[in-house]
């Protein structure tokens, strides 16, 4: 389904409805209520029939201990996942599947943490035995030296080709735009402790959004946003001086200084406890919340 705030704070020249978000100038907006309008009804990634109209959909799922998982989908068939932290398979079961199993072309993870990538275990389980043994292996893009990685992580379960048995395992290199599920996608490299961690730019031929993944504060960060109709860009901390050295996560005034830098239209806030509270105008991702661009 498609949901949209009944209500949408901007600044001048930015229109927001409850069936289009067309992003005309640049906001940092927040809905006035929790409650939000079913506008239209579609499964993530399926066309989003208008005409003349291409869109990149995006529908975040994310829980409060802040597990990760964003499908994207644009006009066309294919549908693609950023992330596959624990829960998001259970969540695109119940949401967004066709015989109680999601249909997924391409999934990309940023980094091995297991909030990012965890479901592909059950999802490797639920296709080897379960319902997901009637579809096509999707592919599932890595970071540098991901496929070793992976053989590793199976190779402790007790099945080494585990992952290969159900996925089409590929690695992106930093920078180079490659295509997954008819979007493309260019990886760029962000801090995150010392662990190889990278965000994404997603595109179509009309829209661009872009994905930090997990990251600590870089000028990096304005460059993978860099005049993006849409920036989800994590917010963990409460503030910055609780994080570690190196630093790994951003506080959500951090996010706001990555967003103006990167002269992008929208901020979304991602990964953040419900519990943090926000500024008044800032808007964060909830579980199923879905935003069209």
């Amino acid at each position: 389904m498609i949901f949209a705030p009944r209500s949408w704070p901007s600044r001048p020249g930015f229109a927001m409805t409850t069936r289009i978000f067309p992003a005309t100038g640049r906001s940092i907006g927040s809905p006035d209520r929790e409650d939000f309008a079913q506008v239209e009804r579609h499964v993530c990634g399926e066309c989003v029939h208008e005409a003349d109209r291409r869109r990149v959909l995006a529908r975040v799922a994310e829980s409060r201990r802040r597990s990760v998982g964003l499908p994207v989908g644009m006009e066309g068939p294919g549908r693609l996942l950023l992330d596959c932290g624990p829960g998001v398979l259970a969540r695109l079961r119940s949401t967004n599947s066709e015989n109680g199993w999601p249909r997924v072309d391409a999934i990309a993870i940023t980094h091995f943490h297991l909030d990012h990538w965890g479901d592909l275990v059950p999802w490797v389980w639920g296709t080897m035995w379960g319902l997901g043994r009637d579809y096509e292996k999707p592919e599932l893009w890595l970071p540098p030296d991901g496929r070793e990685e992976l053989a590793a992580f199976g190779t402790r379960f007790g099945t080494p080709d585990m992952f290969t048995r159900v996925f089409v395992p590929r690695e992106y290199t930093e920078g180079e735009a490659f295509e997954a599920a008819g979007l493309e996608l260019t990886p760029v490299r962000l801090p995150h402790y010392t662990v190889q961690t990278y965000g994404f730019r997603v595109s179509n031929s009309r829209r661009t959004l872009a994905y930090s993944g997990d990251s600590g504060p870089s000028q990096r960060l304005a460059k993978l946003a860099e005049g993006v109709d849409l920036f989800l860009c994590e917010a963990t901390l409460e503030r910055g001086e609780l994080d570690g050295e190196p630093r790994g996560h951003l506080s959500a005034e951090e996010a706001v200084e990555a967003f103006e830098a990167s002269g992008a239209q929208r901020l979304l806030l991602t990964h953040r406890p419900q519990e943090l509270a926000l500024d008044d105008g800032l808007e964060q991702a909830r579980d199923g919340l879905e935003v069209e661009v």
